[in-house]
Formats: C-alpha cells, sequence, structure tokens
C-alpha cells in the first residue's frame, strides 16, 4: 500500500549521482575519476535505453539492434559537479588507445562535444595535455550499481571479467539468464 510520508526514507536507492550524455550546444570538459571505462549493448526501447536480454530480448525480437555505451565517472570543470557521462562506441578507441598508454583513465582531462550540434549528434572525445595528480582526485565510485538500479537490472548483469576487455576490446557486460 502507498504511504505518504514527510521524507525520503533513510535507505533511499536513488542514484547518487546523474549519468548525463553530452550536450550537444556546449562541450563537456573534466577529469575522468574513472580507472576505466564499464560499457554494456543497450537498446533505445520504449521511450528508453534499455540493455539487451541477449534470446530473451524483446527488442532484438522486434529486429531492433543493440548498441554499445560506455560509461565513466567525471569532475565536470565548468560546475564542479561529479556525473557519470554515457560515451558511443565511436569514441572508444581514443579511450582505449589514453587507458593502455597510462594504464588507467583516472586524472585523464578529456573534451567530449556533438560534431554536428545535434543532440543525438556523432560524439567526438579529445584528450587534453597533463593529467590530474591522484592527490587531487576526488574518490571513485562503483558506477556498475547505479546503472543497474537506473534500469532496474540489479543482479541480472554479470561482472566484467577485465573491464579493459582482451587485447584492446572492449569488455561487454551480459545479461543473466
Amino acid at each position: 500500500m502507498a504511504e505518504w510520508t514527510t521524507a525520503p526514507p533513510d535507505n533511499d536507492q536513488r542514484a547518487p549521482y546523474r549519468v548525463i550524455r553530452t550536450n550537444h550546444m556546449k562541450p563537456l570538459r573534466g577529469v575522468i575519476l574513472s580507472q576505466h571505462l564499464v560499457g554494456i549493448m543497450l537498446h533505445y526501447w520504449k521511450g528508453r535505453s534499455k540493455p539487451c536480454e541477449g534470446n530473451e530480448c524483446e527488442a532484438c525480437q522486434a529486429g531492433q539492434k543493440p548498441r554499445w555505451k560506455g560509461y565513466f565517472q567525471v569532475h565536470n570543470a565548468d560546475n564542479q559537479t561529479v556525473y557519470i557521462v554515457e560515451i558511443t562506441e565511436r569514441v572508444w578507441h581514443e579511450f582505449n588507445e589514453e587507458d593502455r598508454k597510462n594504464g588507467t583513465l583516472r586524472g585523464a582531462r578529456i573534451e567530449l562535444q556533438r560534431t554536428n550540434r545535434k543532440a543525438n549528434g556523432p560524439l567526438a572525445a579529445r584528450f587534453l595535455a597533463g593529467r590530474t595528480a591522484e592527490s587531487e582526485l576526488g574518490k571513485e565510485v562503483a558506477i556498475v550499481p547505479i546503472l543497474e538500479r537506473m534500469w532496474e537490472i540489479t543482479g541480472q548483469v554479470g561482472p566484467a571479467e577485465d573491464a579493459k576487455g582482451t587485447e584492446g576490446e572492449p569488455n561487454h557486460l551480459k545479461m543473466q539468464a
């Protein structure tokens, strides 16, 4: 039964960080707080993003192909806020190269922008010179549980064996049957 209250419960399960996509009007600049990207195959289905469920996937059965999306935590330099940022497969190679070169993404300075100024336009990524020292970085949080709560799939996605994948290839999180 629904119940009116004057305050949220102490165990409020809302995501502590907003998940954002790069704005089409203004580039996103910041410092990456995550060690590595995490990624998953998604559909845009019935008005929202939804992880692909493999053989039992309603979106796949309707003929819609899933797309890979990657996620990382960033401290936004413009407004001093921490977000989880979504990227597309198109810019994965830049992230992978930065990760391979330094062994981590943490501390890297990034600029993301839409190349054609459309809300769903192609994404471009540019790593800026210099890295932020570990002593100056905020805490990294586990973003997979936040994404799982957002998609209401807690416990349904298997862990990535290696966040960087094998031999430079992206490692996708798998829906468990």
